[in-house]
């Protein structure tokens, strides 16, 4: 994702940040943050995206910062997602999705 962001010519920043892994050690390393605009279900969201520049092979991750900011409501027990403002209107969990290689996502616009 790194370098699709940079050769979109999306401006970085670099600092250390503390962080909490999934498996609940905390670390703390150098990051790359920039600022992205995600589209969801005809809405955008400014979020800020996490690059750790040491990771190979990872997967886009949207913690609960992105949850948060963009109103998204996850009910895990009947297996689907909503806006805090619009809770009637269910979206169900999607299947793993094919990942697009990085030359697709390249193609794209941001």
């Amino acid at each position: 994702m790194y370098q699709v962001f940079k050769d979109k010519g999306l401006i970085f920043q670099e600092t250390t940040l503390a962080m909490s892994l999934a498996d609940g050690q905390q670390t703390t390393g150098e990051v790359f943050t920039t600022q992205v605009m995600i589209e969801i279900e005809e809405k955008s969201v400014l979020t800020i995206f996490i690059i750790l520049p040491k990771a190979k092979g990872n997967r886009t991750l949207l913690g609960t910062d992105f949850l948060n900011s963009a109103g998204l409501i996850l009910d895990v027990k009947n297996a689907c997602w909503y806006f805090w403002d619009n809770p009637t209107h269910k979206y169900p969990f999607g299947e793993e999705l094919n990942t697009p290689s990085i030359a697709e996502m390249s193609s794209n616009t941001c």
